[in-house]
C-alpha cells in the first residue's frame, strides 16, 4: 500500500542506478542503451589544463570503437572519464566493471564533473563495486549539490532526514530540499510541504505547507495536488493554481527566510487540534511514542505527519508489526527497547531512495 505523505515515499525504488551526465538517472538496463554522455565541466571558462592519467592502464577488454574515448579519458578529459565510467557501470558496450567505473568517476569528479560526484555517491550508498559507505556517499552528494546538481541536493536532504552517513538534521534536510525544489525537483517541494505540515520542526505550519504543496502541484505532482486541496479546499486538478502568496516560496527555496537553523531545531509539539488520542501514561510516554514514530518515518513505515506523539490505530498496527518482527511482546505499546531496536534495524530496500526523484 502507498504511504501517503511520507517523506521517504518519494520515487521509484528501482535500484541500483547511475546517472548520465545530463542528470537523467538510469537503471542498468536503461544504461545499456545509452550513447556516451557529452557532459559539461563546472566553470568551463576556468577549466585547468588536462592532467594525463598515468596510474590506470589501458583496458584490453574494450572494443575498438571505444579506443578514442579511452584515449581521451587517459589524456585527462573529464567528460570522457565520466562517459567511460558510465559505460563500465552499464556493462553493455564495455564490460561491466563497477570498480573501474568508480576509478573513472573519481577522476571525473576530481576534474569538476558534478554528475560524476553524484554517481559516486550512488555507488557508495548502494555498495556497487565497493563496500557500502554512507559517509562517503553523503560527502559526494554534498560535492555534487554544491556544484548545482539538483538530484544530489534532493538525496542530501534524504540523508539528513535519515541520519545516514551524517547526523540526523531536519533543518539541514529543509535547506537541501529547498535548494532542490528551487532547482526544479517537484518531490523536494512536496517533501517540504509534508515537513511543514508535520511537527518535525516544531508546531505545524499549514500556510508554508500549502505554499510548498502548491509549488509541487504546479509541476504536476499528484500527491501535492491532493494535499493542497485538503489544506485549501481548492481542487488543483480542475482549478488553476495561483502562485504562492508573495515571494515566500521562492525565498525559501534558496534557503532564505527559514527561522529554524539546523542547529536549533525545536522539539516536536503535540497538535491540540488533532482528534487522535495522546499516548497513555503522560508526557514521558508521549515523547517516547513521538521518537518511535520518527524512527518509523525514517524506516519508511509511517507517514511523516503521524509523528505527533499521538497514538493512532495506524501507529499501533505498525508498532505491533515491529514488535513481532523484533521478537518483542506484541502489545502495541511504546518502549525504550522497541525504540532502540527499530533504530538499529536495517532499513528495507525500498525505504531509502537514492535515485532521481
Amino acid at each position: 500500500t502507498a504511504k501517503a505523505n511520507a517523506v521517504h515515499d518519494t520515487v521509484d525504488a528501482t535500484a541500483p542506478a547511475v546517472a548520465t551526465n545530463d542528470s537523467e538517472t538510469l537503471t542498468p538496463a536503461e544504461l545499456s542503451a545509452i550513447e556516451p554522455a557529452s557532459g559539461a565541466v563546472a566553470s568551463e571558462a576556468l577549466t585547468p589544463p588536462l592532467k594525463p592519467v598515468t596510474d590506470i592502464a589501458r583496458d584490453t577488454r574494450l572494443p575498438q570503437k571505444l579506443a578514442t574515448l579511452e584515449a581521451e579519458a587517459l589524456a585527462g578529459k573529464p567528460e570522457a572519464q565520466h562517459d567511460l565510467a558510465t559505460l563500465y557501470a552499464a556493462g553493455d558496450i564495455a564490460p561491466k566493471d563497477y570498480p573501474r567505473a568508480i576509478e573513472w568517476f573519481t577522476r571525473a569528479a576530481e576534474n569538476g564533473v558534478p554528475n560524476a560526484a553524484y554517481n559516486l555517491a550512488v555507488m557508495y550508498q548502494q555498495g556497487l563495486g565497493t563496500d557500502k559507505d554512507a559517509a562517503k556517499a553523503v560527502a559526494f552528494y554534498a560535492q555534487a549539490a554544491k556544484a548545482g546538481h539538483a538530484e544530489a541536493m534532493y538525496n542530501l536532504g534524504l540523508a539528513y532526514i535519515d541520519g545516514s552517513g551524517t547526523n540526523r538534521d531536519i533543518g539541514g534536510s529543509v535547506v537541501s530540499f529547498k535548494q532542490a525544489a528551487n532547482a526544479g525537483v517537484p518531490q523536494a517541494a512536496y517533501n517540504l510541504g509534508v515537513i511543514y505540515e508535520s511537527s518535525l520542526l516544531g508546531a505545524p505550519d499549514t500556510g508554508k505547507a500549502a505554499d510548498w504543496y502548491r509549488v509541487a502541484a504546479e509541476e504536476g505532482h499528484a500527491e501535492a495536488k491532493s494535499a493542497l486541496a485538503r489544506l485549501t479546499g481548492v481542487d488543483a486538478s480542475i482549478a488553476a493554481i495561483e502562485p504562492a502568496a508573495g515571494d515566500e516560496a521562492t525565498e525559501e527555496a534558496s534557503g532564505e527566510g527559514d527561522e529554524t537553523p539546523a542547529s536549533e531545531i525545536l522539539p516536536a509539539e503535540q497538535n491540540p487540534v488533532n482528534a487522535e488520542a495522546p499516548a497513555k501514561g503522560g508526557t514521558d510516554d508521549s515523547d517516547m511514542l513521538r521518537q518511535i514514530q520518527h524512527a518509523l518515518v525514517v524506516k519508511g513505515e509511517l507517514p511523516v505527519e503521524k509523528a505527533t506523539g499521538y497514538m493512532t490505530p495506524q501507529t499501533a498496527d505498525v508498532i505491533r508489526h515491529w514488535q513481532q518482527k523484533l521478537g518483542l511482546v506484541v502489545d502495541g505499546k511504546p518502549s525504550q527497547d522497541l525504540l532502540d531496536k527499530i533504530k538499529a534495524a536495517p532499513a528495507s530496500r525500498d525505504s531509502i531512495i537514492w535515485t532521481k526523484p
